[in-house]
């Protein structure tokens, strides 16, 4: 944490606060015999811990790929998975961090709150779902879908393909297909938090002795993302839908609402 005033004058005063934390972490042991332990699983993915690795790794199965790296299509132009799973990414963030202005102009004072989370990873039950049934702003594009890949030709080498594929043929191979890789998404996020505009009216109390302080406030809360995902923005989903407080199902999302904005007056006094 750290806190500092850059502006400190009779009328105005600037202060800033800054929350900064970073957590890394490695799952050392278990008990004897169990080889990982599932924190979460459906029939796409799980999240687990397992010894010598990060805790909260995303385990599926990825896009299937040549050894330099492409995407190795079926012989119809379709994705498929690698035959293996393989970690796919961590639900744990690289830091968060909130950042906190407030400021004060005689009796008038407005502060706001900026939250940030770099880095981590989540699994998109509710891209999943659009693209199983076509239902996702992601798939309404249904003109001249050609994968993004190669496909092995008879003699072994890789053309990148041109094989114009159905909307059904296109999403599915992906959702049906069992490809986790396609539904891990960033879960960056920087969200204005809140904003306070308050006005302390203390002075004009001074002839009375009843109280001693009086203020009254405008507080927003969950106001919008400044940044976020793209395809979680178009999903009309909730970067912050795949974590709670709790252990288990951490950097899961599925069909998770947007935060609540709430709007409130606060007329507090002291005596």
């Amino acid at each position: 944490m750290l806190s500092g005033s850059p502006i400190a004058s009779k009328n105005f005063t600037w202060n800033t606060l800054i929350n900064f934390s970073r957590n890394r972490s490695k799952v050392v042991e278990l008990y004897p015999e169990i080889n990982a332990l599932t924190l979460y699983s459906t029939a796409e993915m799980s999240i687990e811990a397992r010894p010598g690795l990060a805790y909260g790794n995303i385990v599926g199965y990825a896009f299937k790929r040549t050894p330099t790296g492409e995407k190795w299509l079926t012989a119809a132009g379709a994705y498929q998975r690698e035959s293996e799973t393989s970690v796919l990414g961590n639900v744990q963030p690289d830091f968060l961090s909130g950042i906190t202005n407030s400021f004060f102009y005689k009796g008038i004072s407005l502060s706001f709150l900026v939250d940030i989370r770099k880095g981590g990873k989540i699994f998109s039950y509710s891209k999943l779902q659009q693209w199983s049934v076509g239902t996702g702003k992601g798939t309404e594009n249904g003109d001249n879908l050609i994968a993004d890949g190669v496909i092995e030709q008879p003699d072994g080498k890789f053309e990148k393909s041109t094989i114009v594929l159905g909307r059904q043929a296109y999403y599915t191979s992906m959702s049906y297909g069992n490809i986790g890789e396609a539904f891990v998404l960033p879960a960056d996020y920087v969200s204005l938090r809140e904003i306070i505009i308050g006005y302390d009216f203390s002075r004009s109390l001074k002839k009375t002795n009843i109280f001693k302080t009086a203020k009254l406030s405008a507080v927003c809360r969950n106001l919008f993302y400044l940044y976020q995902n793209k395809e979680i923005k178009e999903m009309g989903a909730n970067p912050e839908g795949g974590f709670g407080p709790f252990t288990v199902a951490q950097g899961f999302e599925s069909t998770g609402v947007p935060m609540t904005r709430s709007i409130g007056l606060n007329l507090s006094f002291t005596f």
